[in-house]
């Protein structure tokens, strides 16, 4: 019962909609520049405020490193979007995660029917797409701390 009640409340928690969030468009607007290195967030709609504190932050704290934001949406694009993103980042690019992955064209319709329907196949679809290596090796993450 304990565990159940706990479930909950952090549920609540999770999706609880903080105020703190929306102050990102009182501050200051960050000119960016479509130059240099890539700035990748891959975001959903309903975490798409949160995108816009990893972009700016990213942009307040390297201000002088020539580096191009964009931010990737896993499904689609909405007008209020693209103004909140004006109004704070104005020039970063936003567009949804498929319409890069379709862009590339290097992909067979078996694997363009994996990114559009699985659950994390747009995360690898863009990955692969961005990429400009041959391919990846996965491994675990015991692997990884060895």
């Amino acid at each position: 019962m304990k565990y159940l009640i706990g479930q909950k409340v952090a549920s609540v928690l999770r999706n609880f909609p903080y105020p703190v969030t929306r102050k990102i468009f009182d501050l200051p607007a960050i000119a960016c520049v479509q130059t240099g290195s890539l700035l990748v967030v891959m975001a959903t709609q309903k975490n798409f405020i949160e995108s816009l504190w990893t972009v700016y932050s990213w942009m307040a704290t390297h201000p002088d490193d020539g580096i191009s934001p964009r931010i990737y949406i896993d499904g689609d694009v909405t007008e209020s979007m693209q103004r909140e993103l004006d109004s704070i980042l104005p020039g970063t690019l936003l567009c949804t995660a498929i319409s890069v992955i379709e862009a590339f064209g290097k992909f067979s319709s078996e694997e363009m029917h994996f990114f559009r329907n699985d659950r994390y196949g747009r995360k690898l679809g863009l990955l692969l797409a961005l990429n400009d290596t041959d391919g990846f090796i996965f491994q675990t993450m015991i692997s990884f701390l060895q």
